[in-house]
């Protein structure tokens, strides 16, 4: 029953199948609330006084993704110098490497000065 529910809405595609779907977790989390005896006044209590700690976390992620693309920027900022064969034709060339500098720079920025 279920899967003939789920293939009907998917054939208007992916936005009215994401919108569904959420729809659907609406529903359940409002009976679960209902069920448990809290409403969103104690769902919003809950989460500001936890807000710290999903501060503290989305900061951690995007110094770790800043990170991350910092160390993709440096080798491809040296990637012109380190191999330099003339036959490979799929290397990096000297306008991604001179591009990868100032997105470099901007990952930097963000990994050290976000606070």
């Amino acid at each position: 029953m279920f899967s003939a529910l789920f293939r009907f809405i998917a054939s208007f595609g992916c936005i009215v199948a994401f919108t569904a779907i959420l729809f659907l977790i609406a529903i359940v989390l409002t009976a679960l609330g209902w069920i448990f005896g809290f409403d969103l006044t104690d769902v919003d209590l809950w989460l500001e006084a936890h807000g710290g700690v999903f501060r503290f976390v989305g900061l951690l992620l995007f110094r770790i993704a800043c990170g991350l693309v910092l160390a993709l920027c440096i080798f491809v900022a040296l990637t012109p110098l380190l191999f330099r064969e003339e036959k490979n034709e799929g290397r990096t060339g000297w306008g991604c490497a001179l591009l990868a500098i100032p997105v470099g720079w901007f990952a930097w920025t963000g990994m050290t000065m976000s606070y």
